[in-house]
């Protein structure tokens, strides 16, 4: 299947060259990735909330690594912002990271579901 380049920040011919055009396994990623997601954003946005962060910077980091297993750019580097604030020691830009991390995520899940539907 001919998976076409998609408006979200994402490369789509990048993630098959890595995942030697493997179909299920792309499908995999992608229901992996749309199972956890929610869960994740909950963790971050509790620790966004709670100013932890330890836990911030873990579950951003956690995040960006699942985004990366996709090739998913926007969602890496909103997560890699957020993961760098709390190692600066959080800050009023955590909320909007986090809320910028939330737009490309949403952004990321649509994406998918469409995705998913063709292979």
């Amino acid at each position: 299947m001919n998976i076409p380049s998609s408006a979200v920040r994402m490369d789509i011919n990048d993630m098959r060259r890595r995942l030697g055009d493997d179909e299920a396994l792309i499908a995999v990623l992608f229901r992996l990735f749309l199972e956890d997601y929610a869960a994740r954003l909950e963790s971050i946005k509790s620790a966004v909330n709670g100013r932890r962060l330890d836990d911030l910077r873990r579950e951003a980091h956690m995040m960006k690594g699942n985004a990366s297993n996709l090739s998913a750019f926007g969602v890496v580097e909103a997560a890699a912002a957020l993961e760098d604030s709390a190692d600066r020691g959080g800050g009023a830009d955590v909320d909007r990271l986090f809320a910028k991390l939330v737009v490309e995520v949403e952004q990321l899940v649509t994406e998918l579901r469409g995705l998913l539907g063709r292979l």
